[in-house]
């Protein structure tokens, strides 16, 4: 028992205080010993260093307060409730070989330090940045790899240098049928125009360093606002290749419907957000691997890939450069949303057609509707349909010609007589030549009254919706869907409604008064 001995003098000093119940205990003989706390609180004091030759289990209601430094060299397992090191504000270092961050409950870190010699596996989603108020702690990965695993890593610090590194590197590649691995930064906390977030991607197997840049050009609003983002290369080598595709992503055609894999970069990039009334707008770089374009089945000439991403269903395509020397591709001014992208070759790109539609009141009658399309195929035109506030339904209130086949941005607009004081709801139906046909997504426009003004944004809402109202003599915030059958009900709260766990589709927000009056308004929730 020479190292429990040890352990329970070195805990008499100034860096560990009582109450102490864990133990110092050996796996066997010549191995390595394990912290194991159960039911325990252990306070390591500020400028203090703790050093364990073995893991950490923490179970039971174990608690390890840590504002000093705490080095592990084997597994961290935590079983407990809570977080494991509550609001603490320390460092834990993790300078053993391969090490797994693992057990029932999550673990939130404030500092995280990869050191030792091996790779360092979740087990469980994990956090880092602190369990407080206005975090500050710093993922520092050194020399490391950090493989996510499927799991989700969470970065609450909204600071740029919030991650670091030196040549160590986060595997967010894992098979989404299996879940991804995804790197979550809650940037909206401190997110400034010029400030650039690289997420420090890379491949296990070949040790490539794969980062994907992203600096805010518009931090847009939201303090909660977070930015997600996985990544995955394919085989190029199995017909079809590109596989297995994003979730939600079905095929993988060019314009005429062809299976497009052969001229379409063997790289996935998956991104995600949350939290912001307004999404921030940015510029984006990613990194891919030669062997991910020249090798396979694969028909790509390099200096041709452009990017593309899916949104809404549709493909679209951003201006882009490529830099072969660097294995970049890079885009500017891109609004942060939901969705996987990819690069394709120009000649063969996957197939493009809204890239926007917006609407806006020009006066007290007139509403000005306005879209554009990158490439056309096979298009005779566009019905505008229009819904206002109230209303059972979308009726059509217009037809534009649309260019037939074409392979530059048109852009279109129209006119529509609308005086109403209510919001409208607009969308487009295109509509081929052969009669098939698909839908825009939804816009609202303001009336011409601001009177009880009850505004929902974003609308369409992916995850989350505000409401920009008078909340005096609010009672509740009901969400009905189209039934009419009530889904949701909130108290007011400025912070915003959630509704990420719904279906997409038209639902009502009702505003329900303490005098017994109501409020309502149309959201649309889109993925």
């Amino acid at each position: 028992m020479a190292l429990l001995r040890t352990f329970l003098a070195g805990t008499t000093g100034p860096g560990l205080r009582s109450p102490l119940t864990a133990l110092l205990l050996p796996a066997a003989i010549g191995a390595s010993a394990q912290l194991f706390s159960s039911s325990a609180s252990i306070t390591i004091t500020t400028g203090a260093d703790v050093h364990v030759q073995g893991g950490l289990l923490n179970h039971g209601n174990g608690v390890v307060s840590n504002d000093g430094t705490l080095y592990v060299s084997g597994d961290l397992t935590h079983d407990a409730t809570g977080t494991c090191f509550g609001a603490s504000a320390g460092e834990v270092v993790l300078d053993g070989g391969a090490q797994s961050i693992g057990g029932v409950s999550g673990i939130v870190f404030n500092d995280l330090t990869l050191a030792g010699t091996g790779d360092k596996t979740l087990l469980r989603d994990t956090e880092v940045g602190g369990a407080y108020p206005g975090p500050a702690g710093v993922l520092q990965l050194s020399d490391r790899r950090l493989l996510l695993n499927s799991h989700t890593l969470a970065v609450h610090t909204g600071s740029s240098t919030a991650v670091q590194r030196t040549t160590g590197f986060i595997v967010s590649e894992t098979d989404p049928l299996l879940g991804y691995g995804t790197l979550r930064w809650d940037i909206g906390q401190q997110a400034v125009a010029g400030n650039e977030f690289v997420f420090p991607f890379g491949n296990a197997v070949s040790g490539d360093y794969l980062p994907v840049s992203v600096t805010i050009t518009d931090p847009g609003t939201g303090v909660n606002g977070w930015l997600a983002l996985s990544a995955y290369p394919t085989d190029p080598t199995p017909s079809p290749n590109n596989r297995p595709l994003p979730t939600g992503l079905s095929v993988l055609t060019d314009l005429g419907g062809t299976e497009n894999a052969p001229s379409v970069l063997d790289r996935w990039w998956v991104m995600a957000t949350g939290g912001y009334a307004q999404a921030p707008v940015a510029d984006l770089r990613f990194t891919y691997r030669d062997s991910e374009w020249n090798s396979g089945l694969n028909l790509i000439t390099e200096a041709t890939l452009m990017l593309q991403d899916l949104w809404n269903g549709v493909w679209q395509h951003p201006p882009s450069v490529v830099s072969p020397v660097a294995n970049t591709l890079s885009t500017t001014g891109r609004t942060l949303r939901n969705g996987p992208w990819t690069a394709a070759t120009a000649g063969s790109p996957l197939p493009i057609e809204l890239l926007a539609f917006t609407g806006e009141r020009v006066d007290a009658r007139e509403v000005m509707l306005r879209w554009s399309t990158a490439t056309e195929q096979d298009n005779a035109g566009f019905e505008v349909w229009r819904m206002i506030e109230g209303e059972e339904g979308f009726r059509q209130v217009g037809w534009v010609d649309g260019a037939g086949d074409s392979q530059a941005k048109l852009d279109y607009t129209l006119p529509d007589d609308n005086p109403t004081r209510y919001v409208s709801y607009y969308k487009l139906r295109q509509v081929d030549l052969d009669g098939q046909s698909a839908w825009s997504p939804t816009v609202a426009v303001l009336g011409t009254s601001t009177e009880g003004r009850c505004v929902l944004f974003p609308n369409p809402a992916n995850d989350r919706f505000f409401v920009d109202t008078d909340p005096d003599g609010i009672r509740s915030v009901l969400l009905l869907d189209g039934s009419g059958r009530r889904v949701k009900e909130w108290s007011w709260q400025p912070q915003g409604f959630t509704v990420d766990d719904l279906p997409a589709g038209l639902y009502t927000v009702v505003l329900a008064g303490t005098d017994g009056g109501t409020r309502q308004q149309k959201l649309m929730i889109g993925r």
